[in-house]
């Protein structure tokens, strides 16, 4: 095969990136349809860190990061839900209230698929395909950024489109403090799991039907 490796892995991340696109969302019960998709986003983010030539580590940041990246998990779900408010502004649409998680579970089950399931994103999206765009592909940082976020919000298509705008701001935002931190994993996976047991632990004590 005369393609070089490094193109042959990253078209390897891209198409494991969509294990869920498979899975209608209402066609199976939502124990297995959580079950698939934890189990799924793990395998595909292992064998991606397996198959590509060069991927991050969990090297430790400085101190300060783990603060930083506690912090932007902490203001993505406002980040997003302000991205969601606006664009239903721009259609002339009232905001009358906000739903949250509205396909998720709340059950111990749901919230640790959650985090696996973010765990394995990170893995993947900035361990695996960020740093081969940068590593091993040499593009420009801000370009990898904007492309592991682009494919990362793409991953989320099956909740439609403002879901895939608002998963890509998010992106961007995980891609930065992986970048920022020295490529440190670590910190933006901090960051993702903190945004997943907000959204589905703290905001709906506060924001009732």
């Amino acid at each position: 095969m005369s393609t070089p490796t490094p193109f042959l892995s990253a078209l390897v991340v891209l198409s494991s990136a969509f294990p869920t696109q498979v899975l209608p969302v209402g066609s199976v019960p939502a124990r297995v349809r959580l079950l698939f998709v934890a189990g799924a986003a793990t395998v595909m983010a292992g064998l991606a860190w397996y198959v590509a030539p060069a991927t991050g580590v969990l090297r430790l940041p400085a101190i300060a990061w783990y603060g930083d990246g506690i912090l932007f998990g902490l203001g993505a779900p406002g980040i997003e839900v302000g991205l969601g408010a606006l664009w239903a502004r721009l259609r002339g649409s009232r905001v009358a209230r906000i739903a949250l998680h509205q396909q998720a579970s709340v059950t111990a089950l749901g919230v640790i698929a959650a985090v696996v399931t973010a765990i394995a994103e990170e893995v993947l999206f900035r361990g695996v395909g960020l740093h081969l765009l940068e590593t091993v592909l040499h593009w420009p940082a801000l370009a990898a950024v904007a492309m592991s976020a682009l494919v990362y919000g793409l991953n989320h298509l099956w909740f439609g489109g403002l879901t895939v705008a608002q998963k890509v701001v998010s992106g961007l935002g995980f891609g930065a403090l992986y970048d920022l931190s020295g490529h440190s994993l670590l910190v933006p996976l901090l960051a993702h799991v903190v945004q997943k047991l907000l959204v589905l632990l703290v905001l709906p004590q506060l924001v009732k039907p």
